[in-house]
């Protein structure tokens, strides 16, 4: 996102020409990790608990499935923003 960001306010070509692949490229593999396009993205497991905004998923046998971040979700869909104005 922050990449992005660069690239809009100093509106360089050559930099955009260089990056934005490789920020697709990011998109893509972020994308490909998702269960389905309905669902938010998974982080790591949700063992230690972080607020309000981590939702711990145990399972049956006491360990902790992966959870969803609101945070990560609320920054990954500002980077896609920042990518389609590219």
């Amino acid at each position: 996102m922050l990449q992005s960001e660069l690239l809009l306010v100093s509106r360089d070509s050559q930099a955009i020409t260089r990056y934005l692949p490789l920020l697709e490229r990011a998109a893509n593999f972020i994308e490909s990790r998702r269960r389905s396009q309905e669902q938010s993205l998974l982080a790591g497991p949700g063992r230690q608990p972080a607020g309000a905004e981590l939702r711990r998923v145990e399972a049956a046998d006491g360990t902790y499935d992966k959870a969803y971040l609101a945070g990560l979700s609320v920054t990954y869909i500002a980077a896609l923003d920042r990518l389609a104005e590219l």
